[in-house]
């Protein structure tokens, strides 16, 4: 099911990307020579109106063969060398647009449906609807919470016959108790359990695991959610350049990536942990990726859209066209650091969510 949440989530993000630079380069004037999902091999193929259209059998990505984009047939009309330079620039710019387009449609919809989130953020506004304000569990890996058997997103009833609202209430009670054995009833898919969580005795280890949080769903009308949507969409893009800018900087200085940081491996993982929130969180999960992606599109480096742009800029400046040679040997090294820099990730992914382990158990 993870998977194929996965494969399915990616799917939409890559076609809504490839389709925005298709529909402008032929809005453009400019032949499409193909447009394939996913990277080669093939797997299925079809000719209509000029355009090959394909399916490939490794679905992580997909690209859009524009007329005389590789330096061929240069001169031919509907060639994209020959196109002016604001179209060029437009059909760059239009996969990274769709998937900000995508986020924004995504978002405000998840607005209409309902956004779960903390209660103490939700601004004092009379468009904001709240309902199903319940307190929720929190845990930590290595914590006695997770180890007793307690899930994120519990719904806590009582812990010790007393109710608490904030984590803070919980650490001062523990703290004013000697850190006692918590007997605590949670309701879980509408039944009740109780689960008795011991505190760790090791101090490397957390003592509890245990946080909780004020949680509730917000839903806002659909002809005032766009607007909500767009001021979103626009923060979440602010924090996600904020995100590659602090990636970037610690590449450089001290040639190290975040733990936060995960590859194909790790968004899949991650993805399989929000479609338990259902399909709301599921559709925010997704508007979120699209945002990723298109910056990610945006950062001016070599393979990426960025870095496309930033050669037809460094053309426009010369007075011509930076050799088609150059530009496409510097696209596929930018490429293959690309994979690799993702192989990597997934490696470590595979390590950090102990993937091996877990298959190991499933074949016992």
């Amino acid at each position: 099911m993870t998977i194929l949440a996965f494969v399915i989530i990616l799917g939409i993000l890559v076609f809504v990307h490839e389709l925005g630079h298709f529909v402008v380069a032929r809005r453009s004037g400019i032949a499409v020579e193909e447009f394939g999902f996913g990277f080669p091999p093939r797997i299925i193929g079809w000719k209509r109106g000029g355009t090959e259209y394909t399916l490939n059998w490794i679905p992580f990505g997909g690209f859009v063969r524009l007329q005389g984009e590789a330096g061929d047939e240069k001169q031919r009309p509907d060639s994209f060398s020959q196109a002016r330079f604001s179209r060029q620039l437009a059909v760059m710019a239009a996969g990274v647009t769709m998937n900000a387009l995508l986020a924004w449609v995504l978002i405000s919809f998840t607005l209409v449906l309902g956004v779960r989130t903390d209660a103490t953020t939700v601004p004092h506004d009379r468009y904001a609807h709240q309902s199903n304000t319940h307190v929720e569990v929190q845990v930590s890996d290595g914590g006695a919470a997770i180890a007793a058997g307690l899930r994120s997103s519990d719904v806590v009833v009582s812990i010790n016959d007393q109710h608490f609202t904030t984590t803070d209430q919980i650490i001062t009670y523990a703290k004013a108790n000697n850190y006692p054995v918590f007997h605590i009833v949670v309701q879980r898919a509408s039944r009740t359990k109780e689960i008795i969580v011991t505190p760790h005795t090791d101090p490397n280890l957390p003592r509890y695991g245990l946080g909780i949080q004020n949680v509730t769903t917000v839903r806002y009308a659909w002809y005032i959610a766009p607007w909500y949507g767009l001021q979103s969409t626009g923060q979440l893009i602010g924090q996600t350049l904020q995100g590659f800018w602090k990636l970037l900087h610690d590449l450089v200085v001290t040639a190290s990536v975040s733990s936060d940081v995960s590859g194909p491996v790790g968004i899949a993982v991650l993805t399989g942990q929000v479609i338990q929130y259902g399909f709301a969180a599921t559709v925010q999960f997704m508007a979120i990726l699209s945002i990723s992606l298109a910056v990610v599109n945006f950062l001016p480096l070599p393979a990426l859209d960025g870095g496309r742009a930033l050669f037809l800029v460094i053309g426009k400046f010369r007075g011509r066209p930076v050799d088609t040679k150059i530009e496409n040997t510097v696209h596929t090294i930018g490429f293959y650091g690309l994979l690799l820099v993702i192989i990597l990730l997934s490696i470590r992914d595979v390590s950090k969510f102990r993937l091996l382990e877990q298959i190991r158990l499933l074949f016992r």
